[in-house]
């Protein structure tokens, strides 16, 4: 029995340390678009669907990779909480970033976007860990 629970462990320790690290790199590489001039010709095509839809995808995933990193560390019921509150801080401060870029602008609007993308991504995410992984309930719940 222990002896499963330390592979459990392990593996989940592992699977923290991956999303964690492809948040960081993800995370490196909106740092690098954002520092650049112009829209690489590679994203132009993307760019021409909607700006707001590429921002709102774009830290969907990154709000994506860091819930899994928190949740697949156990570090619930903040999991969720922590994945929100960093994805929104680093949306804002890629907007103040832009500021500094010349050709770039920063946006309160892109902002939001980048917020939201984060807010429906780990409210889904999140839902869906509870429907697989539903916390006990208290015993005083279960008596009403």
């Amino acid at each position: 029995m222990k002896r499963g629970l330390r592979s459990h462990r392990k593996t989940a320790r592992n699977n923290a340390i991956i999303f964690g690290i492809a948040a960081a790199v993800y995370g490196s590489v909106i740092f690098y678009f954002s520092s650049q001039s112009g829209i690489p010709d590679l994203v132009s095509p993307i760019f021409s669907i909607s700006d707001k839809l590429v921002h709102f995808l774009e830290f969907a995933l990154f709000g994506s990779l860091l819930f899994l990193a928190f949740s697949s560390a156990g570090w619930r019921p903040w999991d969720a909480t922590l994945a929100i509150i960093l994805g929104c801080i680093y949306g804002v401060t890629d907007e103040i970033h832009q500021l500094f870029v010349p050709g770039r602008f920063g946006d309160a609007t892109d902002a939001l976007v980048n917020g939201a993308g984060v807010v429906v991504a780990v409210a889904i995410l999140a839902l869906i860990d509870h429907r697989i992984h539903p916390s006990p309930r208290s015993p005083d719940l279960e008596k009403a």
